[in-house]
């Protein structure tokens, strides 16, 4: 290998450097370059490397301690020597450069003379010889078993994590269905008729929701007019239900959405079966839909419904519809009802409902 000159000022430097890791002057040690093990067919085991290079970045750690740093400037390959114990020497300091730089040359050259793992990310990169010492001073090798087991890790990892996501979402999931089918509609449900309950307390109605008002004369319907809750059952009627602007007549008005219902009991005392003919009439406003005016007669085992249906307009509009009370019949009951309103969207208004007898 040829020998570069070293200048005077580098000569005066190295006259006053003591360390086995360095060549200062006189005689070139005993061993090979890096350059020369490669020329021969030899590459550096990991051991055999690391160990040479904790040497090596040991003698950097001596030149950089000096202030301001000793800087060697030129580690390549022909400029780092194997003693035949192992250890390893650096060559012809040239004092140029930089610590960094020189920390990078020499692991630089040690990956082209032998394998070497990687020992840092970018971000961890030693900043001088001796934080590249201390590196290398905790530094162990991976055994063959971790060596095969690394690349399969991070696949291994994922899986578990994406396993573990799946199984909380999972149970998340399991956790918000039960809720919102089994928990929420009986809490839901519960906190409803509550309401309704101090609803019609509030309005000054019977002590019960089953308890009508009296009709007004001539009447069969009890507070057709929806001024309140009063006399009428629903699932459950709840103050949302009594609109309080836009009303026909009065202050109030009824309300329903889609498969929202009320129902009133009507008392057929004094009537008599396949004779006596009604007539209901009302007024009705919303969205179009499917709401429904509906009449129900039971008597026994038998019963017979029937009614209208409404598909909504803008302007209040009147309803009518005359049925004879069946013969069996023993109860009526009336039903307003939201039924499929808008598209399950909207609302229908119902205001002014009647009840009469037309033929006794």
């Amino acid at each position: 290998m040829a020998r570069r000159p070293v200048n005077d000022e580098a000569q005066r430097v190295l006259r006053h450097l003591e360390h086995p890791g360095i060549e200062t002057a006189g005689a070139r040690p005993e061993g090979k370059t890096l350059a020369e093990l490669a020329s021969s067919g030899r590459r550096l085991e990991p051991s055999e490397a690391l160990a040479a290079l904790r040497s090596a970045a040991d003698a950097l750690a001596y030149l950089h301690a000096f202030r301001p740093p000793i800087t060697h400037g030129a580690i390549d390959v022909e400029h780092v020597l194997l003693r035949p114990d192992g250890s390893a020497v650096l060559l012809d300091p040239r004092l140029t450069g930089s610590p960094a730089a020189d920390v990078r040359s020499l692991v630089h050259a040690f990956a082209a003379a032998g394998e070497l793992p990687p020992l840092w990310t970018r971000r961890e990169a030693p900043a001088d010889g001796a934080e590249l010492a201390a590196l290398l001073r905790d530094y162990r090798l991976p055994t063959p078993a971790e060596r095969d087991e690394k690349p399969r890790r991070p696949l291994l990892a994922f899986a578990r994590n994406a396993i573990a996501v799946v199984a909380t979402l999972a149970i998340s999931f399991g956790v918000t269905l039960k809720i919102r089918f089994e928990h929420y509609p009986e809490w839901k449900t519960k906190r409803d008729w509550a309401a309704s309950l101090k609803f019609y307390q509030e309005s000054g109605c019977s002590r019960t929701r089953r308890e009508r008002p009296v009709p007004d004369p001539g009447e069969l319907l009890a507070n057709g007019s929806f001024e309140g809750p009063c006399g009428w059952r629903g699932k459950p009627v709840l103050p949302r239900h009594i609109g309080s602007s836009g009303s026909r007549s009065g202050s109030r008005h009824l309300v329903l959405g889609a498969k929202e219902w009320v129902s009133q009991d009507i008392p057929i005392t004094g009537m008599t079966g396949g004779r006596t003919r009604l007539r209901l009439t009302g007024y009705m406003q919303g969205d179009d839909g499917g709401a429904e005016v509906v009449f129900l007669a039971a008597g026994g085992l038998e019963s017979n419904a029937g009614g209208f249906g409404f598909n909504g307009s803008k302007r209040w509009q009147e309803v009518s519809i005359e049925f004879t009370l069946p013969p069996f019949a023993k109860s009526l009951r009336v039903y307003l009802d939201g039924d499929r309103s808008a598209r399950w969207l909207g609302t229908t208004r119902f205001d002014d409902f009647r009840l009469s007898v037309v033929a006794p």
